[in-house]
């Protein structure tokens, strides 16, 4: 067998396979693909991992017969290995050990486990739905904060570090497809349900094994995702939207925005949110410096441009020599480190060198975390989505749930949680001046602010997350293996959708 070439070696370095940052930490010479190529090369160094992902030792105690073979096994796996199905990373083997014995019924698969509107939603239906939880793997390319709480209510949760976002050619496209064949044969799963436009590798996968799929999408549409793939990729995974067997939307809007929109399998189902804890307003104005005639603006969300936040800071940056400036309190939350959330906090800087108290928030990263932010929604006089696009964003709905008055992009998706004039308003995306304009007619009219909180508590009490549940049984139940929704009740002192 020729030695490893180049173009292999990097590859291997673009999947995971070999890692440069964990050669350094380990004191391997390893800094750059030829020395990789040299070290790959050297068979007496086989058993040595290259990346805490691919344990050659591992592949090789699994896979005996590729002992013998004059290759690496990093080598093997790429040229081989990926085509008959054998598993390469060892999170596989240990996660998927004994699965076969003990099948879950369904794989359920995740773009992620962080704090994020996906995930959530789908913790919110799986807690709503405990069988559906407990005959489910819950797979996610990365672990997070979520990964606890989906154990905790009986999902078998599978880290499994198959990333779609590297696949930008087609022969990766097939290396992550074929990877996720792999996870699903090991782990006896007779149905896939995949969770965002993100988790298309796995539903890619259960196409091709001929298991009924359904897929969820959350995004409002595919512009942020087109981003991320050449044309080509992009065009290939969705088309895989008109062949799986049940097509949800989480919004109307959403559904209209894409392609698919047409396509007769497609539902939409609303996501709603299930019972919670009440926040304690008291302790969020305590947390965030806030007396009891400021006006507290709440803004949550990951800082993306989609999010739009820059624009409320330069909203604020508008109003900070005005008479209401000393009355206004800003707290952003979804800071992680990027150039626009960098953009973003150096010029909240600048405005509390002119004075205004403006406060940034890293992203949610625990449980806990959440829980303080159902603090700041009930500490929050007006909430602010800035977004270009979204589909029902589960933030908007929290605040409405608070009684929170909300100032929002009149974009599809968004208009029509808020009622104009009643439970808020609406300005069009990235229009400064009008958000501004907002901001300073609710800071200077707290009784127009009483108004939409008592149109807020007025909205009839409404079933929606039974609803949501039973909805998703009904158009689950056609995959097979899925088990019958529970029943659901609102539970005596915590908030429900309204």
């Amino acid at each position: 067998m020729a030695d490893p070439t180049l173009a292999e070696v990097e590859k291997a370095i673009a999947i995971g396979l070999v890692d440069l940052g964990y050669c350094a930490r380990s004191g391997l010479p390893v800094t750059d693909a030829p020395s990789a190529r040299i070290w790959l090369c050297d068979l007496g160094r086989r058993d040595f991992a290259l990346s805490a992902a691919f344990d050659p030792a591992a592949y090789m105690a699994r896979y005996p017969d590729i002992r013998p073979a004059p290759i690496h096994p990093v080598i093997h796996y790429l040229r081989y290995g990926m085509a008959e199905g054998r598993a390469a990373f060892p999170v596989f083997v240990a996660a998927l050990a004994g699965m076969a014995e003990q099948p879950r019924a369904v794989w359920i698969e995740t773009h992620d486990l962080g704090l994020t509107g996906a995930p959530l939603a789908l913790c919110h239906l799986l807690r709503g739905w405990p069988d559906l939880a407990k005959a489910a793997i819950l797979g996610a390319p990365s672990n997070g904060p979520l990964g606890d709480a989906f154990t905790k209510i009986g999902c078998r949760v599978v880290v499994h570090a198959q990333s779609a976002r590297h696949a930008t050619t087609d022969e990766d496209f097939d290396d992550v497809v074929a990877r996720c064949r792999a996870a699903l044969r090991a782990s006896g799963a007779r149905a896939v349900v995949g969770n965002s436009v993100m988790a298309w590798p796995m539903v890619c996968a259960g196409i091709a094994l001929g298991l009924p799929t359904a897929w969820i999408i959350h995004e409002p549409d595919g512009a942020e995702i087109a981003a991320i793939y050449p044309a080509d990729i992009f065009a290939r995974f969705t088309s895989r939207l008109s062949k799986v067997d049940r097509l949800i939307f989480v919004s109307s809007d959403s559904r209209a925005a894409w392609a698919a929109a047409q396509m007769p399998h497609a539902t939409v189902i609303e996501k709603a949110l299930p019972p919670q804890d009440r926040g304690d307003r008291a302790t969020g104005r305590r947390t965030v410096g806030a007396k009891p005639m400021d006006m507290l603006i709440l803004s949550v969300g990951s800082l993306s441009p989609r999010k739009g936040q820059a624009d409320l800071v330069e909203a604020l940056a508008h109003l900070a020599d005005t008479p209401i400036a000393p009355d206004l309190v800003a707290v952003l939350v979804g800071y992680a480190p990027s150039p626009y959330a960098e953009t973003v906090r150096q010029t909240l800087g600048r405005l509390r060198q002119r004075g205004m108290r403006a406060i940034l928030l890293p992203e949610s990263r625990t449980m806990q975390d959440r829980r303080n932010i159902a603090h700041l929604f009930a500490a929050a006089d007006v909430f602010v989505m800035s977004s270009r696009a979204e589909s029902l964003p589960l933030t908007t709905a929290e605040a409405l749930a608070a009684g929170c008055p909300v100032i929002a992009t009149d974009v599809p998706g968004i208009a029509e949680m808020v009622i104009a004039g009643q439970t808020g308003l609406h300005y069009p995306p990235g229009d400064i001046v009008a958000l501004a304009q907002h901001i300073a007619s609710l800071a200077g009219d707290p009784g127009l602010r009483a108004r939409m909180r008592q149109a807020i508590a007025a909205r009839p009490l409404r079933d929606d997350y039974p609803q949501m549940i039973a909805a998703y049984q009904r158009e689950l139940a056609g995959l097979g293996p899925i088990p019958a929704a529970a029943t659901i009740s609102p539970a005596k002192g915590k908030t429900s959708s309204r």
